[in-house]
């Protein structure tokens, strides 16, 4: 008996796809309160942003 997991995979991946939708929302308020006091570049930050999303979700 062979079963069908595409399903389970694609719940899996929207749910992970909604989760990083809030994890970046939240990193770009994060963003706009830390530069405006320029603790960070723009540019630093945007850097440790798509790192830590490439090791969460890739």
């Amino acid at each position: 008996m062979k079963h069908d997991f595409s399903f389970l995979v694609d719940s899996c991946s929207t749910i992970l796809d909604y989760y990083r939708d809030i994890l970046n929302s939240i990193l770009y308020i994060l963003r706009d309160k830390f530069c405006a006091k320029r603790f960070m570049s723009f540019s630093l930050f945007d850097t440790f942003a798509q790192l830590a999303d490439r090791i969460l979700f890739y």
